[in-house]
């Protein structure tokens, strides 16, 4: 009998409430494979239903230690909550990842720190004796090359450890919406296992598929820096695991870590300007060099229900970049509207291209989160993009002719 025959066995053993016969056919499966994880998971998860939690928690941590040191560090820490479930106490595994958590470069080398515990699965190859810390917990150095890119900030250790313990594990059947278009989100997810479908819902249509999400994929971030409608639907296109991430708990860290809330805007915005940058067509045509600086020069902005983003008359200030929200244009001398701007639309680009002033105000209807280039950035960057620079010139001139048809209209008192 092969492993896979074994763990069928075992699979259906175990929906039948027969553990320990459940327990037997999954071992007998990894005597097969030793390298099979998804056994050596289910004798976890078997040991965890007998009540036998020190031997589930031995069981998870080698698991955990193989994956963070092959590059499935989502998939580690999936497993460290799984260990916190059944023992709130347990935070070894949480300040050994937290090591994993940490930005490099992708070809930096460096050595982890973990418990022995953690080292069974692990290629004794890659293992060294290391000096134990204080309090003195056996422990093996691992060589690793580079880290995570992008799925967490870059947050000081205690800040990661935290963080890792209070997260939240969640689980997707095939079907299920994790967010739902039009609701208020709260919270950010990492993709640790499966995959998802992003749908709108196109007006007076059907739901249409807009993008697909697979392992390792972040997406609801921008919940966590305002309080705004979700854009689309994500919907499980399979069984999924995911790290669901709380405004409310990062509101609560950053409170008792004063660095903290300067770190997560620099991650806010390199995760929405990438992004931009990634989807917009009026960046298509940058190198990869120019879409770096592009990156370092915008600047992440949020306006309220009334402010004001551009005001007619005046010289442009930068070019906005509305990522969420509702914004109104209009002429002020008559107070005729244009057309509602939404997700996606540029404002500001008419003075900046020094074509004429402001031709109308544009004023926030609600809560509104936008990226913006300073009037310097945009001429080193922009402007010295020709296709770039084209594409902004047709939509200025199209908005300057539809200002001169209103005009046109007023009466000559107005004019």
């Amino acid at each position: 009998m092969d492993s896979r025959q074994h763990k069928d066995r075992g699979s259906a053993l175990l929906a039948k409430g027969k553990l320990p016969a459940a327990l037997e056919e999954f071992k007998k499966a990894v005597a097969i494979d030793p390298q099979d994880l998804n056994a050596r998971r289910k004798v976890a998860e078997v040991f965890a239903r007998m009540g036998r939690v020190e031997d589930a928690i031995a069981a998870y941590q080698g698991l955990a230690g193989r994956y963070a040191v092959t590059g499935r560090v989502l998939e580690a820490i999936a497993v460290g909550k799984v260990i916190m479930q059944l023992d709130p106490h347990h935070n070894q595994t949480q300040e050994a990842l937290a090591q994993f958590a940490a930005r490099r470069a992708r070809e930096e080398e460096w050595r982890a720190l973990l418990p022995l515990t953690m080292t069974s699965l692990i290629d004794k190859e890659r293992l060294r004796e290391a000096p134990a810390p204080e309090p003195p917990v056996p422990s093996m150095e691992v060589g690793m090359t580079g880290g995570l890119a992008e799925e967490f900030p870059e947050l000081p250790r205690e800040v990661m450890v935290e963080l890792l313990e209070r997260l939240t594990l969640r689980s997707a059947a095939q079907g299920e919406a994790i967010v739902v278009e039009g609701e208020k989100g709260a919270s950010m997810f990492v993709l640790v296992r499966g995959s998802v479908k992003v749908v709108r819902q196109v007006p007076g249509g059907e739901p249409r598929v807009v993008d697909e999400m697979r392992d390792g994929s972040v997406f609801g971030e921008i919940a966590l820096l305002a309080d705004v409608p979700r854009v689309a639907s994500v919907i499980a296109s399979e069984d999924s695991l995911l790290l669901e991430v709380s405004r409310a708990l990062l509101d609560e860290l950053s409170t008792r870590h004063k660095s903290l809330p300067a770190v997560l805007q620099r991650f806010y915005k390199e995760r929405l300007v990438a992004n931009l940058l990634r989807s917009s067509d009026l960046f298509r045509s940058f190198s990869r060099e120019a879409l770096s600086r592009l990156a370092e020069k915008f600047e992440l902005k949020t306006a309220e229900r009334g402010d004001e983003l551009v005001r007619q008359g005046d010289t442009g200030r930068g070019l906005f970049v509305l990522l969420r929200g509702r914004c109104a244009a209009f002429d002020v001398p008559t107070g005729e509207e244009y057309p509602e701007l939404s997700e996606g639309a540029v404002l500001g680009e008419i003075a900046l291209l020094e074509l004429c002033p402001a031709t109308a105000t544009v004023r926030a209807e609600t809560r509104c989160v936008l990226l913006f280039l300073p009037r310097q950035a945009f001429a080193e960057e922009v402007l010295k993009n020709a296709e770039a620079a084209k594409k902004l010139e047709a939509l200025a001139r199209e908005r300057l002719e539809r200002s001169a048809r209103l005009q046109d209209d007023l009466p000559p008192a107005l004019v």
